[in-house]
């Protein structure tokens, strides 16, 4: 704890490049960092991305077919449909709530996950700080370790529940795939021109978010320190009569701080509707 250390540090450029099953072993780590049964996690999302694909495929075959009269046999199995507008009506209802507890299972995982990461997160780091030397201790100021247990884990969080949403997403996408394939050649081919849009759009956004990543975790490191020291030296600021110089300077940091978080909320919002939308 008395240092962070870089990608540059961690990695040596003589190496040679890890194998694909070393690959697989860092990702594995990865997804299943601060988790207490990644196996039931990766199980979960997986059941929950393939119900929910299979189930909105249904619905729209559904759809086609009630809107066609049960004539069209543009999709899988619709020859097998009931001809009932009222037993379609039902089985499209039927549809919906099966794609709701999907979304719900996913949900639920990825929000537990998230819990469970800042939970053992945070007890590693405060058991690792008590089981530092006395003088790695005292070379770490409060705030940092404040920052470090709440915002950074929170992030950590986060980043979780989003890549297990990811994940659960990545097992819809197969049977999406699937089912086009099943409608026919040229719909694969639409597909696959519309997720390679969605990539190459996607690209710079996420570059972008990289960026402004770095801003946003400083700001409010650079606030707690403030804030920090302010606590410690609160009755020499007030003896010495800079307490207004003081309050300005801490209220700057909270306006950049404030800053930096806008801009990346800003881009994360807008980024995922612009790509669905420049994809359509």
């Amino acid at each position: 704890m008395n240092g962070q250390v870089t990608v540059t540090d961690a990695v040596n450029e003589n190496e040679p490049k890890p194998k694909l099953a070393e690959r697989a072993r860092d990702i594995w780590a990865t997804v299943s960092y601060g988790t207490q049964r990644p196996a039931r996690l990766v199980l979960l999302l997986g059941v929950a991305g393939l119900v929910s694909g299979l189930g909105e495929t249904a619905i729209i075959i559904l759809l086609i077919t009630m809107a066609t009269g049960g004539q069209s046999a543009a999709g899988p199995l619709t020859g097998s449909l009931p001809t009932s507008t009222v037993a379609l009506t039902v089985l499209s209802i039927g549809s919906v709530l099966v794609v709701s507890a999907a979304h719900w299972l996913s949900a639920r995982t990825a929000t537990k996950a998230s819990a469970e990461v800042r939970e053992n997160v945070q007890r590693r780091i405060i058991e690792a700080w008590f089981d530092a030397p006395w003088a790695t201790q005292v070379s770490v100021q409060p705030a940092e370790l404040q920052h470090l247990v709440g915002v950074d884990v929170t992030s950590i969080a986060i980043a979780a529940r989003t890549a297990s949403q990811a994940l659960s997403s990545a097992f819809y996408l197969i049977v999406v795939v699937f089912a086009a394939g099943a409608i026919g050649p040229y719909t694969v081919v639409a597909l696959g021109a519309a997720m390679f849009v969605s990539l190459a759009l996607g690209r710079p956004v996420r570059s972008a978010r990289r960026a402004l990543v770095k801003d946003a975790a400083a700001a409010p490191r650079a606030l707690a320190l403030d804030v920090s020291e302010l606590g410690g030296t609160t009755r020499e600021v007030r003896v010495f009569g800079v307490v207004p110089r003081v309050v300005d300077h801490v209220n700057a940091t909270s306006s950049r701080a404030a800053q930096e978080m806008q801009r990346y909320e800003y881009v994360g919002q807008l980024g995922a509707p612009l790509v669905r939308d420049a994809t359509v």
